[in-house]
């Protein structure tokens, strides 16, 4: 695929940078992941790793948001599991009636 000028789409997506590693790491990435997959590694590696400080930024902004006077229904173990299961039934009505519809 290419763009108007003739330049391929696919390669612009894709940005070569310069990152150091610790010998020791260089030298058993080399030993154990062939050349042609040390490149995909490393970008899983590091998606993965990205995704955890996302979740983990999210997590610490959201803290404090829960405040257990706000909810005084779900102060015992009882409690939580009886508003689970009312949530789990609703989803099966509402699945329920999604599939009629497409029946």
């Amino acid at each position: 695929m290419y763009n108007n000028n003739g330049k391929n789409c696919m390669a612009s997506k894709i940005q070569r940078i310069n990152i150091s590693f610790p010998k020791k790491l260089v030298d058993d990435l080399n030993l154990l992941i062939p050349s042609g997959r040390r490149s995909r590694l490393i970008v899983e590696a590091t998606k993965k790793e990205v995704q955890k400080v996302k979740r983990l930024k999210v997590l610490s902004t959201a803290a404090g948001a829960w405040k257990d006077s706000n909810h005084p229904d779900l102060k015992t173990i009882e409690d939580i599991r009886s508003w689970v299961n009312q949530l789990r039934q609703y989803d099966e009505k509402r699945i329920d009636q999604v599939l009629r519809k497409d029946e």
